[in-house]
């Protein structure tokens, strides 16, 4: 497999030749989905929310309409975190199989649904 790549105006481009033979694009098998519907009740207020063991991927989403702040780390949800703007979601694929995962949620509108679906 090949394809190019060039930049509009640039007058350069460039070529790549993938050979499948040593893509590794298998990944595990996926036996369970997890769904978990949570109301926040406090708007401005961080929820944690703990990935079952061996996730290998999530979606995060708002069943409400309004924003969703996530972080990766507690305390951090307020002031160091990515927006899901309304109507969008947060998927993360390619997991390691071992360890935990925390998500660290809030939204400024008080009674928000968290949708939360994970694969192990």
């Amino acid at each position: 497999m090949s394809f190019s790549v060039s930049s509009p105006g640039s007058g350069g481009s460039c070529s790549f030749v993938l050979n499948a033979d040593t893509l590794n694009v298998s990944s595990p098998a996926v036996t369970t989905a997890t769904i978990v519907n949570s109301t926040l009740t406090n708007a401005n207020q961080e929820y944690s929310f703990t990935l079952p063991a061996n996730t290998q991927r999530f979606t995060l989403r708002l069943r409400t309409p309004g924003v969703l702040k996530l972080s990766y780390v507690v305390g951090t949800s307020g002031t160091n975190y990515m927006t899901i703007p309304p109507g969008s979601s947060l998927s993360e694929d390619g997991l390691a199989t071992t360890g935990s995962y925390v998500l660290y949620v809030q939204s400024p509108q008080s009674g928000a649904v968290v949708e939360l679906v994970s694969w192990a």
